[in-house]
């Protein structure tokens, strides 16, 4: 009873201070099956929240010794979440005799939360081996988080540009995603070198995931030098799916020049998601070149009816785009959606929140009352001591930003993007905002788009 009553009374403290001791009753108390579950919640709280000496160093001693996979997954969840990075090493411990996908999941989520540029090697090596592609995925996704907050990752990129000529199968595919996301010229000079080669089909397959995961247009040409250059029928397959998804990226290209790409992936498109793809990304830009294109594409025997079907939705969108006046807003919930849909609106605050990805993007559609030079004002809020860049796309222009760190995530703060765009009425103008180059694990919620004269 006397333990009982301890873990009642810490659970009720406003901050709970102890010690190794409460930790260890805490643990026998989740690991009883005769506790009750409110006490159970109460204990499992405190782990959470209890402050003091040795607390961190007590769960991973705790979690060195269990046998217990649900105790371990517990603990592993609770020392990411209070940021102890010296239990990484255990936790891929864990992870490495987990029998079970979704335990070695809930280990590397774990893992997710802790990584650094100090325990990238280890988890790199956590990574060979055999995996389905969910637990890869998350390897990956752990190596880019990281790898995306450093200010320069070309050590990293090197080692895996090494790695990939002495491994095979999942792993090497696994390194080629990561380095495609991370893109550069030290990645394009190595992918260019791979395909100037021609003894080996299988490895050009695998580098093929580089491509596919680039996160800009700037591979375009070499990707369609292997769709009307290479005899390999796969690849040729992957490469005209790797070029409709960057045709379908967002960037700084004039609407002319998109025309021109999205009329090539159409044409190159091998499968229905190949062209459901591009549909997708041109009604983003309504204009009456856009309407011109869909009806040239709605005439194509196979693939014809997806453009046809976009024509209308396309017309509505222009007709009731919204005229700006100076200093108006376009509010963050108002925005569409691309890419891999990692963010949530708030209808409440009328926001864009929870952004984690930084292959998801945002447009908006709109007119201007009156030309001019404009600035692009984001208001926008974030709880990170570190920013993470951001760009906007707008009429062939690149304006760059930063987040910065808010009180709340309620409170938004402008922040003016680098540079100005000449407007004129009567155009609709599409505004894409997407990552930058250096982010943290969430970037900037955002509660509207302000256009200032």
């Amino acid at each position: 009873q006397a333990k009982k009553d301890r873990i009642l009374e810490l659970s009720k403290a406003e901050k709970p201070t102890g010690s190794p001791e409460d930790v260890q009753t805490a643990i026998e108390m989740i690991g009883d099956r005769d506790t009750p579950p409110a006490t159970r919640t109460d204990a499992i709280k405190i782990l959470e929240t209890l402050e003091g000496n040795g607390i961190e160093q007590s769960m991973l001693t705790t979690l060195q010794e269990s046998e217990s996979t649900p105790m371990k997954m517990l603990l592993a969840r609770v020392l990411s979440d209070r940021g102890y990075a010296a239990a990484v090493p255990t936790i891929l411990q864990s992870f490495q005799s987990a029998q079970k996908d979704s335990e070695k999941v809930t280990f590397l989520n774990a893992v997710q939360g802790l990584a650094s540029t100090d325990t990238l090697d280890q988890i790199l090596t956590a990574l060979q081996g055999d995996h389905s592609r969910d637990v890869r995925r998350i390897f990956e996704n752990t190596v880019l988080a990281v790898l995306r907050r450093e200010s320069n990752p070309d050590p990293v990129i090197e080692k895996m540009l090494t790695r990939v000529s002495t491994t095979g199968g999942s792993e090497r595919k696994s390194l080629f995603r990561i380095l495609g996301v991370l893109g550069g010229e030290q990645v394009k000079t190595r992918l260019k070198s791979i395909y100037n080669k021609k003894n080996d089909p299988e490895y050009q397959r695998d580098a093929m995931n580089a491509y596919l995961n680039w996160q800009d247009r700037s591979v375009l040409p070499q990707v369609e030098n292997i769709i009307n250059n290479s005899d390999d029928k796969a690849l040729g397959i992957a490469a005209r799916s790797a070029y409709a998804k960057l045709a379908a990226l967002p960037g700084p290209e004039p609407l002319e020049k998109r025309i021109e790409v999205w009329n090539k992936a159409f044409n190159y498109a091998n499968n229905q998601n190949d062209v459901r793809r591009l549909v997708s990304n041109v009604i983003e830009y309504p204009s009456p070149l856009t309407v011109k294109m869909l009806q040239e594409w709605a005439k194509h025997e196979k693939h014809g009816p997806f453009a046809k079907g976009a024509i209308g939705t396309l017309q509505k969108t222009i007709a009731n785009v919204p005229e700006l006046a100076p200093g108006d807003e376009l509010k963050g919930n108002k925005s569409r959606v691309q890419g891999d849909m990692k963010a949530s609106f708030n209808s409440f605050l009328e926001a864009i929140t929870g952004w984690t990805s930084p292959e998801t993007s945002f447009t908006w559609s709109f007119k201007v009352k009156e030309p001019g030079d404009y600035s692009v004002v984001v208001k926008q809020a974030s709880l990170r001591e570190n920013g993470s860049d951001f760009v906007v796309y707008l009429d062939g222009k690149t304006l760059t930003g930063r987040s910065q760190k808010t009180d709340t995530l309620e409170n938004f703060e402008p922040v003016k993007a680098d540079g100005t765009v000449t407007l004129q009425p009567g155009t609709v103008y599409t505004l894409t905002i997407a990552a930058g180059k250096q982010v943290e694990p969430r970037m900037m919620d955002i509660g509207a788009i302000q256009l200032v004269k």
